[in-house]
């Protein structure tokens, strides 16, 4: 203790006396608050009319106002681009729009704003953290969003170079028959446009021409280190991640951790810094670690996960769990021996790491080809789903077109008496699906949707439609032309009748 008080002293003192020793001694110091996202998270407010994302204090003058989608880590804060929310503009749907509505364009894809939440109130299996017990992610439902998360800081020196690194992952999936998709894959997402940069003067704009980004790379499933460098301009500099789903799939996710800000030194480049460096693996019976065939065991060690291990090894988090006898609830003690494979072959996997997936591979080559299905129901409570005692709409006039990434009509129908139909030999790939209610009815919901369709699978889509109210309150031009027929023509006959009694009543 007495050493660490002295070097500290020392490093002030040298940092005090040689100016440009202070750069050195920075270097391996991050310069970000709660670079790991950790803590209770808190919620956001800000001034309506102004950019939605510059948070001001929640217990400040009226008129601030909270955003009780965004909750953050302390330290940080949240971006996006505001989707328009006013369909009457004239530019409406080609400025973000926030629904696609009848009269949307064909390509019309639906904008929303991201709910923003810590990862640790609402595990999931696996718990998508990376170090630590809490993570950063933000998402999107059945839309697309332009957004990420951001941090100012304070106290750097112009000149100054410093490279920004955060890990960083995707979970872009859909529904698949029905069900749920698989939380530990993603599939058919074309780009999430996933970069991250550096404001070097400071700003809060993501879209100003001084941030400097870095390639775009798109990593799902498993988390990636993500870096970039630029050079101070100001006494300040402001750190961005970003991210632009291009398909509004069920679920559109990113998850955030581990980042860092350092003061790189000579203002050039140097070797990676590895926040939190995976476990080592440890190797049994004589064997080492990279051997096929070899069995490979893990010692828990502190911020350990069965999700982070499956993604160094390589290895499926239920073949992990398998292996040691875990349930998805069990808790992994600290020192404990993990098997992570045994030497081949090894014992099959169980069931539930492929029963109902298509995005695991199950030895068979597959047809390449699936089905999708749409079914139109009528939806009483005008909630979007499709509940118990909701029924199919059997009425005519329903369309239905499916267009490929290349928007080519590749079906498209218009059925007679149900409201079902399928699509089938369709190859498995991304589509967008496109359903237009008949006449005298609304939708409930998005009639626009982006399915990814793996092979050999059947992926259904429910399509909830009310009657329209202001269609029941006028008479359909047939029924009016029936009576005004009728009495039209009563008229005449009655006329005919009164002139042969009259031509009658004269000859007599």
């Amino acid at each position: 203790m007495v050493r660490l008080l002295c070097g500290a002293l020392i490093m002030s003192l040298g940092a005090a006396l040689l100016p440009g020793w202070h750069v050195n001694a920075q270097q391996a110091v991050n310069l970000l608050e709660n670079p790991s996202f950790e803590g209770d998270y808190e919620v956001r407010c800000s001034f309506p009319g102004g950019k939605p994302w510059i948070a001001v204090p929640c217990e400040g003058p009226v008129p601030s106002r909270p955003w009780q989608s965004v909750m953050m880590a302390q330290g940080w804060s949240a971006w996006w681009q505001p989707p328009n929310e006013d369909p009457t503009a004239k530019d409406f749907y080609t400025t973000y729009p926030n629904y696609c509505g009848q009269l949307a364009p064909h390509d019309c894809v639906a904008w929303h704003m991201p709910e923003y939440r810590d990862t640790r109130s609402a595990l999931q299996d696996p718990p998508r953290i990376r170090s630590g017990e809490n993570s950063q992610k933000y998402f999107t439902f059945w839309s697309v969003h332009q957004g990420g998360v951001y941090q100012v800081v304070e106290g750097v020196r112009p000149g100054m170079t410093l490279r920004f690194s955060v890990y960083m992952h995707a979970w872009s999936a859909t529904k698949v028959n029905s069900l749920e998709p698989n939380p530990h894959f993603s599939f058919g997402q074309t780009g999430m446009h996933m970069k991250i940069g550096i404001d070097p003067t400071g700003g809060t704009d993501p879209w100003s021409k001084d941030v400097i980004w870095s390639p775009e790379k798109d990593v799902y499933d498993k988390f990636e280190r993500y870096d970039v460098q630029a050079i101070a301009r100001s006494t300040k500099v402001t750190v961005f991640t970003h991210s632009r789903p291009e398909n509004p799939m069920k679920h559109n996710d990113i998850y955030l951790d581990d980042a860092e800000l350092i003061v790189v030194a000579g203002g050039g480049a140097s070797s990676p810094v590895v926040v939190n460096p995976p476990p080592a693996m440890v190797a049994v019976e004589g064997k080492p670690a990279a051997s096929n065939g070899g069995r490979i065991s893990h010692i828990v060690k502190p911020g350990d996960t069965l999700f982070a291990l499956a993604l160094q090894y390589s290895v499926p988090v239920d073949e992990i769990m398998a292996l040691n006898g875990l349930k998805p609830d069990s808790r992994i003690e600290l020192g404990r021996e993990l098997i992570i494979a045994l030497p081949a072959p090894k014992p099959p996997a169980p069931a539930a790491s492929t029963s109902g997936n298509p995005f695991v591979s199950t030895g068979n080559p597959g047809s390449g080809r699936g089905t999708i299905c749409v079914q139109t129901f009528m939806d009483n409570d005008v909630n979007g789903l499709r509940l118990v005692g909701e029924l199919p709409l059997a009425v005519s006039g329903l369309h239905f077109s499916v267009l490929n990434s290349q928007e080519e009509i590749v079906a498209d129908r218009v059925l007679d008496t149900t409201g079902e139909t399928c699509f089938p030999d369709l190859p498995a790939t991304t589509y967008r699906v496109m359903a237009e209610p008949p006449t005298g009815y609304l939708a409930t919901q998005q009639h626009r949707w982006s399915i990814s369709l793996p092979s050999d699978a059947v992926v259904a889509v429910q399509f909830g439609v009310q009657l329209d109210p202001t269609a029941q309150n006028r008479f359909p031009i047939e029924l009016v032309a029936i009576p005004a027929g009728l009495l039209l023509g009563g008229a005449v006959i009655g006329t005919a009748s009164w002139l042969r009694r009259r031509r009658r009543d004269a000859w007599m």
